[in-house]
């Protein structure tokens, strides 16, 4: 279980890096 637990945490973490990396490169491409 607590392994489960760390990818969950380790997936959580890789997906909201991945939404900033989505946003910065949004907000270069309109500027």
């Amino acid at each position: 279980m607590r392994h489960v637990l760390r990818e969950s945490k380790v997936m959580k973490v890789g997906t909201s890096i991945a939404l900033v990396n989505i946003l910065t490169i949004g907000l270069v491409l309109i500027n």
